[in-house]
């Protein structure tokens, strides 16, 4: 879904090949095998049950072991609509539901007596360390799925006041800390400070607010979210923007169904057509593919590749990434460590731009909670 971009110091230019619908050609495919530089993401779950296990999975040391690592989406994140302002509010966390934005990105000065929480320090500190990776906000997700009805009944004015809301949040200079604390101890020395680098959009539009279970994505909801990806860039063009969409939802009229011939398909097939063939998709660096995210009918090679080739029959296969997962999917789908690397080979392979990697922090602790998270990403960028 790209055009040339740069990003981490690496530079992304895939467009003289010619990609179709199903992949590249063959001899296309020996100019792209040995390019190990591609675009990998990593979502990082900033929430915890229990801080004390969430102090064992920080970011930072995931980030050491894979140098190849470019961008962290930070998720999740949701607005709400403020009934006595009548503009959007930003909130944060599965754990800060209803609160604003505070732990994550407003830490209190430990200096008075304030706290450091380590869902703050974990970013912060990770990105203060590797100021070469892109650290993004993830708004939406299932869970949050709710937000994109909120956006569309919105009118310009108020989406535009969000644009600049979002712009304030990533351009701020967050103080960094060399360890975090809880309230009255002052031990945390700052290091320096940090910001972040762009949003990212997990469009998964639900029914009946954060609450929904119907999945459905309407030409409201693609048209408000095209105006504030617009209205981001009008007001700071440097920040990176990327989207996440379900797997079978570039399956457009005259491509082949990525559930298969015997697959029955989703209510959101083909229904980010109208948005992926938009001027909008100028502004979007990336367009990472839940190819984990349609059961079991789906989660065959043919149906895996077949997603990556609808998407980049209207974005490129350059601006097209995998999504990967080792977490529990439906049905209970769990994909290994070798399956893993066999994808990240294909999208070498078929020159792709990359992957992203679904999750690092609670959920694949529960999937593999003897597997150090760094086994995963390593694995993948070993054969990215």
């Amino acid at each position: 879904m790209k055009k040339k971009i740069v990003i981490a110091g690496i530079i992304l230019a895939l467009s003289s090949l010619t990609f179709a619908g199903t992949g590249v050609s063959k001899e296309s495919q020996t100019n792209v095998v040995g390019m190990k530089s591609r675009y990998f993401n990593t979502f990082y779950e900033m929430w915890a049950n229990d801080y004390s296990t969430f102090n064992q999975i920080l970011l930072q040391p995931v980030l050491g072991a894979t140098p190849s690592i470019n961008t962290v989406s930070l998720g999740f994140m949701e607005w709400q609509m403020s009934p006595t302002t009548n503009q959007f509010a930003i909130y944060s966390g599965l754990n800060q539901k209803g609160q604003l934005i505070s732990e994550w990105l407003s830490p209190q000065n430990p200096a008075v007596g304030g706290s450091i929480d380590p869902e703050y320090y974990a970013w912060t500190y990770a990105k203060f360390q590797n100021p070469g990776v892109n650290m993004l906000l993830s708004f939406g997700g299932y869970t949050y799925g709710g937000i994109w009805d909120q956006l569309a009944n919105a009118n310009q004015s108020q989406i535009e006041s969000l644009a600049q809301l979002l712009v304030t949040t990533c351009t701020t200079n967050y103080p960094v800390y060399n360890s975090w604390t809880w309230f009255n101890q002052t031990a945390a020395t700052q290091v320096g400070t940090v910001t972040l680098n762009g949003i990212d959009f997990d469009f998964e539009p639900t029914t009946g607010g954060t609450t929904g279970v119907t999945e459905v994505i309407t030409q409201a909801q693609i048209n408000a979210l095209s105006s504030l990806i617009a209205d981001i860039h009008a007001l700071n063009e440097n920040l990176m923007i990327t989207i996440d969409g379900r797997s079978c939802s570039a399956d457009g009229p005259g491509l082949t169904s990525s559930m298969g011939p015997n697959g029955t398909a989703p209510a959101t097939a083909g229904e980010l057509v109208p948005l992926l063939q938009s001027p909008v998709m100028a502004d979007v660096a990336y367009v990472n593919v839940m190819g984990y995210d349609s059961g079991s009918t789906y989660y065959d090679q043919t149906g895996y590749q077949q997603s990556l080739a609808n998407y980049a029959h209207y974005i490129g296969a350059s601006k097209t990434v995998a999504g990967l997962s080792a977490c529990s999917q439906y049905l209970g789908i769990t994909d290994s460590i070798s399956t893993l690397e066999t994808k990240a080979n294909y999208i070498s392979s078929y020159g792709y731009a990359g992957a992203s990697f679904w999750t690092l922090g609670p959920d694949l602790i529960a999937v593999a909670q003897s597997t150090p998270m760094s086994t995963y990403t390593t694995d993948i960028a070993n054969n990215l």
